[in-house]
């Protein structure tokens, strides 16, 4: 009886994580409409305000236009990330994944759609050459650590090291850059889908452009910042790594969860 209750609820949390992991493809294959119905309310409330203060705005309709044209930029590049089905094992979700983007159906949440923008914005800080003073800020201390304490070994790749909340993988691939053997986690499928895609699809530098900032309004100098793009990425992962004798991997779920056995 306990038995039957347990593959129960099993069978209960593998239908509840399916649901989740469809909202979020169904989150990046959704960008492009979900972003033109975005600039469709701007323009709404644009129109709503009278004819003397919109003069006061001339440029609005221009930049109607422009953030429309950004996201379809952004609409395309976001679809690799979920083109590669074969980081998926289960049957269910790679016939789902094989579906075309107008296929799919589901509901992702506004949640979905605001780590989509923030995964566009996340690859700023780790992946584009814009982005390497903040990585030499948040990254080196802990390179430099890793280093001190285990730089003078010679088989650098049997130390292994895990990083927890690995994000888009950029820490990681730096310790197994310089030959120590790594494991990101990451609780996000966001995280790990993008991430997916720069450690293992990417062919060259700068490879892809697209516009990180159009969704982003407080703290912006002028329109020309919004509306900038960027390329990543500023290195490619399967080039530096081609011939390591290190280890490197991604492993999806909760930290305390996932290494709960290993403590």
């Amino acid at each position: 009886m306990e038995d039957d209750e347990y593959d129960e609820d099993e069978e209960a949390m593998n239908r509840e994580e399916e649901e989740h992991f469809k909202r979020i493809v169904l989150s990046f294959a959704n960008y492009g409409t979900d972003s033109n119905r975005w600039v469709d309310h701007l323009q709404v409330n644009w129109l709503r305000l009278n004819e003397s203060q919109r003069r006061l705005l001339p440029s609005m309709e221009s930049k109607f236009t422009s953030l429309r044209s950004k996201i379809e930029i952004n609409s395309k590049f976001i679809k690799n990330f979920i083109k590669d089905e074969r980081v998926f094992l289960n049957k269910d979700m790679k016939e789902y994944f094989q579906m075309s983007f107008d296929e799919k159906r589901g509901s992702p949440l506004e949640r979905d759609f605001e780590k989509v923008r923030s995964t566009l914005r996340q690859f700023v800080r780790d992946w584009s050459e814009e982005g390497a003073a903040e990585r030499k800020q948040s990254y080196d201390p802990i390179l430099s650590e890793i280093e001190r304490m285990f730089g003078s070994c010679e088989r650098k790749w049997e130390i292994k090291i895990l990083v927890p909340g690995a994000g888009l993988g950029r820490l990681s691939f730096e310790i197994v850059r310089r030959g120590f053997s790594c494991e990101g986690n990451e609780f996000s499928y966001h995280m790990l889908l993008a991430s997916n895609f720069v450690l293992n699809q990417t062919s060259k530098v700068n490879e892809y452009r697209f516009h990180p900032f159009i969704h982003q309004s407080l703290n912006v100098v002028n329109e020309e910042d919004q509306l900038r793009s960027i390329s990543i990425p500023d290195v490619v992962p399967t080039q530096v790594l081609k011939n390591s004798k290190s280890e490197y991997s991604m492993s999806a779920g909760e930290f305390i969860e996932s290494y709960q056995s290993q403590i």
